[in-house]
């Protein structure tokens, strides 16, 4: 046995996406800790010599809410997204609305250094019908309810795609801290660390792995919001992911990106934007 060789259930990553992506208020300066691997839990210095990959970063699990039911369901920890608690009477927006969190989850989950996990069932919006404590019940309510997969096939989509994107980028996934390989900006220059922010950015140079780079913008406000992407080339960089857009646009492979072909970039209400830079690009 060694002392990292075990990996860990991080709640505190749990914890902290669940409250930011619901949008409540102060928790950026801890979502950075938590997607650049939770060093405050996983130190890495001499006495404790852990690593971010020890660290497994989730937003459900089989003792609570499912994925889905934290953005169909409203608690202290979930908000049903504006619209009646569970699938009755839920309206074209609402679903839309829930359908873009649940990418926001696995976004975060997918884009952070550390082990990622989520439920089976949580890539086409799995149900218990809001119960929270499922762990012990033999029941339609936490069976695997394959029709799912055919009814949400746009979310398993994004799951499949976006678990695709970190394998092909070691970048994100390391043995190490990023430390001096990421930079964290706000709209502008310097993240905004107040307690009335819900946004935050970061630019995660890969040369080091031998990787391209990435630039992430988060915005959990209810409000579209205009970052300036802060690098000299900004208007060359590709947009991989944008998860409110429809479902043949809100990931794309590589070859089909676009040049966002400007500075500035306007990521819209409750979404996360995702840029690429080949690596040895001017």
């Amino acid at each position: 046995f060694s002392g990292i060789d075990w990996r860990q259930w991080n709640d505190r990553f749990r914890e902290t996406v669940r409250r930011f992506v619901k949008s409540d208020p102060g928790y950026v300066p801890d979502l950075m800790t938590r997607v650049h691997g939770s060093s405050d839990v996983f130190p890495a210095g001499l006495p404790d010599s852990y690593r971010p990959y020890q660290s497994i970063n989730y937003v459900a699990s089989h003792d609570g809410p499912t994925l889905y039911d934290l953005v169909a369901y409203t608690t202290r920890e979930s908000w049903n997204c504006g619209g009646p608690d569970g699938e009755e009477g839920v309206g074209a927006e609402v679903m839309r609305l829930r359908k873009q969190q649940a990418k926001n989850f696995c976004c975060l989950i997918m884009l952070s250094n550390g082990t990622p996990m989520f439920r089976a069932g949580d890539e086409f919006l799995q149900t218990q019908g809001g119960d929270g404590n499922p762990y012990n019940v033999d029941s339609p309510i936490t069976w695997l309810n394959w029709r799912r997969l055919k009814e949400h096939n746009d979310v398993f989509r994004f799951f499949s795609k976006i678990i695709a994107f970190r394998k092909r980028h070691p970048s994100i996934a390391r043995s190490t801290f990023w430390d001096g390989d990421v930079r964290w900006y706000g709209v502008g220059p310097s993240p905004n660390l107040s307690p009335e922010s819900r946004s935050v950015a970061w630019h995660l140079n890969g040369n080091s792995e031998n990787d391209d780079d990435l630039y992430v913008m988060v915005n959990a406000h209810w409000e579209p919001l205009t970052f300036a992407v802060q690098t000299h080339d900004a208007p060359a960089w590709l947009r991989i992911v944008g998860t409110r857009l429809d479902a043949s646009e809100d990931i794309v492979d590589e070859v089909d990106a676009r040049p966002i072909g400007s500075a500035v970039y306007v990521v819209a209400p409750r979404s996360i934007c995702v840029l690429l830079r080949k690596q040895g690009a001017p």
